[in-house]
């Protein structure tokens, strides 16, 4: 700032050596600029000695403040309220109205590229953290915002415009103020990426979406609400053109191998950890997997068949995990209480595989199952019965499925008797034939 203790301070003079500053700015190249201002070269440029300079500021960064304050009250190039005017003036009726907007904000535009206000301001913005150049530079954008109060107002009082809550005027303003000298800059960085011509677009949208009818009391997240059914609108879209494609000749369906089944497990288990299992749709399952809803539904029956499939993958992925001992019916005892334990984790997907073993859902088909919990426990039983740990003459595949039946009713969601599940359980073990578990240490 300059010093009040200085005499014979000459307006004139002041303004003449900001300008200066102004003009430097303008002509100088960018790697002359981003060097920094010196007393030397704004003095040259003013056609005044070191000593004048000196006699207004004592330093550059004195200039500088001054030279903040000096662009916000400088007269652009081209009069924003012409701008303005040309909004005011613009038919209130008829099929150019839209052109009118258009060419009322290339004006603007147009006025804020011609305006050298916009190289300095953004380049005092990289002094931002500075508490006194951020008092300037809000100084300067609210008087830019100013100018364009002459527009807000007349599009209030005459076309029957309000701003929709939470953003105000001063906010809109604000936003205008701040989107204009974005787009500029990048114009003038790369004119063919951002066309002048985009700004009317831009500054149009705006103004359609934030303005509103003054007997519309909607505020904006009235307006955003329908972005909560884009979802939902592109999954059926989504949906159908997979039901176009598989009905064409071109794309003739293909049946799921069991590698292809473990992947749609592996697929469903990672969206229903953000989309509860009772509200996932077979549909959705189709978009996430790539494969059409008529191919689950033929591979898997039902989603209580998928439910089958993710469940056998957890117990099976959970039993890999484990070592394991060498004895067949140690390791079928700790499979079954995995087991257990996935279906009091995960009620909602136990329910569906209960719906499956009742009856009431399509069951899957088996050779999807060939990598799941299901080929293990029927591998434990053999090797058990093959070290003669089960009755000879025990249907193994029978037994596994009435354990499994058994598991399922005393671990889904509506338990009967969970407590004495376990117990039940080895009652069936050992009515096979299996010797006693060994005693808990």
């Amino acid at each position: 700032m300059s010093d009040p203790g200085q005499t014979a301070i000459k307006p004139e003079m002041q303004t003449r050596i900001l300008e200066a500053g102004v003009n430097l700015w303008i002509d100088e190249p960018p790697s002359v600029l981003f060097g920094g201002y010196t007393v030397a070269r704004v003095a040259k440029a003013a056609g005044v000695t070191r000593s004048t300079f000196y006699s207004y500021w004592p330093s550059t960064k004195d200039y500088l403040d001054d030279l903040i304050e000096h662009l916000a009250h400088r007269e652009p190039v081209v009069k924003t309220s012409a701008v303005s005017e040309a909004i005011t003036n613009m038919r209130l009726t008829g099929p150019d109205i839209v052109a009118g907007f258009l060419s009322a904000f290339d004006a603007q535009f147009d006025a804020v590229l011609a305006d050298p206000a916009l190289r300095i301001r953004l380049g005092f913005l990289s002094q931002m953290d500075d508490p006194e150049v951020a008092e300037r530079l809000r100084e300067h954008y609210k008087l830019i915002e100013q100018r364009s109060e002459r527009t807000h107002v007349f599009l209030r009082e005459n076309w029957g415009r309000k701003t929709r809550a939470p953003v105000n005027d001063e906010h809109l303003r604000a936003i205008y103020a701040t989107i204009t000298d974005a787009l500029a800059a990048r114009h003038r960085i790369d004119p063919e990426g951002m066309p002048r011509e985009i700004y009317g677009y831009v500054a149009l949208t705006l103004l359609l979406v934030i303005t509103a009818r003054v007997d519309d009391q909607r505020d904006l997240e009235a307006v955003f609400d329908p972005v909560n059914s884009w979802p939902s609108s592109g999954l059926a879209i989504k949906s159908a053109q997979m039901s176009a494609d598989e009905l064409s000749s071109a794309n003739p369906p293909r049946p799921l191998d069991p590698d292809a089944a473990r992947e749609v497990a592996v697929a469903t288990r990672r969206l229903i950890t953000r989309i509860g299992w009772t509200e996932l749709s077979l549909s959705e399952i189709a978009v996430v997997t790539g494969f059409p809803e008529r191919t689950l539904a033929q591979a898997f029956g039902s989603k209580s068949g998928l439910a089958m499939a993710i469940f056998e993958l957890n117990v099976s992925e959970r039993f890999e995990m484990l070592e394991r001992t060498g004895d067949p019916i140690t390791d079928l005892r700790a499979m079954l209480e995995l087991s257990a334990e996935e279906l009091r984790r995960s009620p909602a997907i136990a329910q569906s595989v209960v719906l499956l073993y009742a009856g009431a859902a399509t069951r899957v088909l088996p050779e999807l199952v060939q990598h799941s919990s299901y080929s293990t426990y029927m591998t434990c039983a053999l090797e058990a019965k093959a070290a003669g740990q089960f009755d000879a003459d025990l249907d193994v595949a029978s037994f596994i499925a009435t354990v499994l039946r058994l598991l399922l009713l005393e671990n889904c969601p509506s338990p009967t008797g969970r407590e004495n599940s376990g117990s039940s359980i080895e009652l069936l073990l050992r009515g096979a034939g299996a010797p006693p578990p060994p005693p808990a240490a």
